[in-house]
This record gives C-alpha cells, sequence and structure tokens, in this order.
C-alpha cells in the first residue's frame, strides 16, 4: 500500500513533459539499482538516490520503486535536482537493497533547442565550484597559450585537442578538478567536462554540468558499468550541449557532438558542490550520480552498481 501510495506521489511531482521536442527519440526501461554494502546488521543508514526527471529532452515515468524504510521525495535547493530520501536498517548480512524502475523517452539533442536561460539560471552558472574555479591561473594559462579561445566552439576544440580520454588506475581522474586536468591532461568525462566549463566561465559563458548514463546504441538491453557526463552552454540567450569526451574518443564524431547530444542516454542531475534535502552531516557533494548514503554521521561508500536497461513492455 506504501509502495502506491509514494508512486502516486512520485507521478504528481514529476514535471510533465508532453510538449518537449523528441526528434530521433529512443524508448527503453532504466534500472537504477544498487545494494549498500559493509554495514554494521542492524545499523541504521541515511541514503539519498538521484532521481531521473521529465525536462526538454526526455520524459520519464517511474514504474516501480523497491527502497526499504519510509522513503520520501525530496528536492535539492540550488539546481532543483529530484531525490529520494530513506532511512533504513541493515540486514543481517549487513546489506540495504534498493531499486527504481523508469520507463524513458529520450530524444536527440541538438544545437540551440535548450530552454532560454533565465537571470537567477545565468548568475547560477557563472559562480566557481570547487573543484571549478573561474579566472583561475592555470585556466587563464591555458587559454593565452592557445591564443585566446574565448568562444564556447574554440574552448570545445581545446579542450579536446589538450586532454586525452585516459582513466589509469589508481589515477586521480574522474573527480572534476579543472586545475588538475590543466596539469594531467588526461581524465574521462567528468574531467573534460570540468575544464570545459571552468573556461567558459572564466569567458563570462554560462555553463553547467549534468550527469546521467549512456546507453550502447546499438543494444536493446543490457547491464551499465557507469555513469556518463556531458556539458551545456548559452548560446545567444540559450542552452546548447556539447560531450567533449565523446568526440575525443570517437574524432569521426567531433563536429556533431559539439551541439548535438545522442538519445543513447538518460539525464538525472545537475551541477556540484551539492546540499541534498534534508541536508547531508557531511560537506557538499562534488557530484552526485550514485547513492549517497551516511551512518552515524559518516559518508559510506561501499555498495554494488545493478544498473541496467530494456526494451518498454508492451
Amino acid at each position: 500500500m506504501f509502495l502506491l501510495r509514494l508512486l502516486f506521489v512520485l507521478a504528481l511531482a514529476l514535471p510533465s513533459c508532453r510538449t518537449a521536442e523528441l526528434s530521433n527519440s529512443r524508448e527503453f526501461t532504466f534500472t537504477y539499482g544498487a545494494t549498500i554494502t559493509d554495514l554494521t546488521p542492524g545499523a541504521l543508514a541515511r541514503i539519498w538516490l538521484p532521481l531521473a526527471q521529465s525536462g526538454r529532452h526526455q520524459q520519464v515515468e517511474i514504474e516501480s520503486v523497491d527502497i526499504p524504510g519510509e522513503p520520501r521525495y525530496t528536492t535539492e535547493g540550488r539546481y532543483g535536482n529530484r531525490l529520494l530520501f530513506s532511512e533504513a536498517r541493515a540486514d543481517e548480512n549487513g546489506r540495504i537493497a534498493m531499486k527504481v524502475v523508469y520507463s524513458v523517452r529520450r530524444g536527440e539533442v541538438s544545437p540551440h533547442s535548450g530552454a532560454a536561460l533565465s537571470d537567477e539560471q545565468r548568475a547560477l552558472f557563472l559562480q566557481s565550484n570547487a573543484m571549478v574555479p573561474v579566472g583561475a591561473e592555470a585556466v587563464e594559462h591555458l587559454v593565452d597559450t592557445q591564443g585566446e579561445a574565448t568562444t564556447p566552439r574554440a574552448l570545445y576544440d581545446l579542450v579536446d585537442d589538450q586532454v586525452s580520454y585516459d582513466k589509469p588506475a589508481g589515477g586521480d581522474w574522474g573527480r572534476g578538478d579543472a586545475l588538475w586536468v590543466c596539469d594531467s591532461r588526461h581524465g574521462n568525462c567528468t574531467d573534460f567536462h570540468s575544464l570545459f566549463i571552468a573556461l567558459c566561465r572564466s569567458s563570462d559563458i554560462p555553463a553547467r554540468f549534468e550527469m546521467g548514463f549512456p546507453l550502447p546504441a546499438d543494444e536493446l538491453a543490457g547491464t551499465l558499468g557507469g555513469y556518463h557526463c556531458w556539458a551545456w552552454f548559452e548560446t545567444d540567450g540559450r542552452w546548447s550541449a556539447c560531450d567533449i569526451s565523446e568526440a575525443d574518443k570517437h574524432p569521426e564524431l567531433k563536429e556533431y557532438y559539439f551541439g548535438h547530444l545522442t538519445p543513447d542516454r538518460v539525464a538525472f542531475t545537475t551541477g556540484r558542490d551539492l546540499t541534498l534535502e534534508p541536508p547531508q552531516a557531511g560537506p557538499p557533494l562534488n557530484y552526485l550520480i550514485y547513492p549517497y548514503v551516511e551512518v552515524a554521521g559518516q559518508a559510506h561508500g561501499a555498495f554494488e552498481k545493478q544498473f541496467s536497461f530494456g526494451p518498454v513492455s508492451e
């Protein structure tokens, strides 16, 4: 009964997007599953899960929610990220399993298809983040050495030219530390787009960070190893998108990935330095895509990923 009530609340809370432009779209089910591990049996954990939500380029419906405790829907205040919060106790094996199943219709992003920026968004997405500094010496030096690249396209080319997609074992990649990327010149999607956003904001171009999950373009079902992220930036008063790490991995698609995103993805959260709702005991989160868990006021990062996708049921 509680599950049905929760689904009803969530269905009302998630915004409708019936007028979204979903050209070249893809429909699929997405299962966000995770099991928190290495807990003391009976330990009380506070759990925050990010929620996918409908928007201009995707329509999302929650098909089912399976999470112990009494989960409730909340909204993170700075960026409007939707969350599912619960307090639950570990089972006799020190584990807490959870799962949210979505049906998703995701459209291709094309140039200038994003929404217009509000004054509040413009101000917010010109600010520094802890790992995305505006006007930092290392960031400005990188621009200066490349002939004053200050347009979004020039900055996109600069990052693609200067950074290589590489994830060596034991490295510091994946934190989205723009200054570290200036020195290392390698990393994953988080690192590429953090540097691009720092460069944009330092050139007075609002830019933001979006996280989600990638789907293989040529598969109808399967499991997923982890997250993917991309960036949005202002062009003529509207949001445009790019995916520089995919362009670096697929040079033949470099032109496409400036302004376009394939429909083979689902978006979950945006922004950096997140204070959750209810607030976590620890410091602001660098970003949020995996479950965030606290036990006795301390972050607990041990979990097993169970992300998958499949066809929509007829």
